[in-house]
């Protein structure tokens, strides 16, 4: 049995991974040819390096979370963004609300508009059950106010 020398950087165990990615970014483990050993102590580091870009794609949507006093994680907040709100109310169209998501790799990522049109989604129906429960309370106080 061959003995293989574990790898002794992080930044040769990221090259390695990126050696691993298929054209969409994914590493699969069926397409894993060799295992390589590695020190718990450059794993850890090479983990540690990889999770303090997690979030900086949906900081780029800190601006409209703020202007709309939404909470964001600590882990998306702790990174600032570029990113732009837009928030118009009355006139003929009502209310319009843009956000730009302005980090330059964002509509690259694969799920990105889909991700949007989820949270948006989301975010109407939220909106929806606030307006039928308001509707409701209202509907109360108006029929306690006919009975007395």
């Amino acid at each position: 049995i061959r003995r293989l020398k574990p790898i002794a950087t992080d930044s040769d165990l990221e090259r390695l991974h990126k050696g691993a990615r298929n054209k969409k970014g994914r590493t699969r483990s069926r397409n894993r040819k060799d295992k390589v050993p590695v020190t718990r102590a450059v794993l850890r580091s090479y983990i540690k390096k990889k999770q303090e870009h997690v979030g900086r794609l949906a900081a780029g949507w800190n601006s409209a979370s703020n202007r709309l006093r939404v909470r964001v994680p600590a882990w998306v907040k702790r990174h600032s963004s570029p990113g732009s709100v837009v928030l118009e109310v009355g006139g003929r169209g009502g209310i319009k609300f843009r956000a730009t998501n302005s980090i330059d790799h964002a509509s690259e990522q694969p799920n990105f508009q889909r991700g949007v049109y989820i949270a948006m989604a989301m975010q109407a129906n939220a909106m929806k059950r606030q307006i039928d429960s308001y509707l409701a309370k209202e509907m109360v106080k108006e029929m306690k106010g006919e009975m007395s």
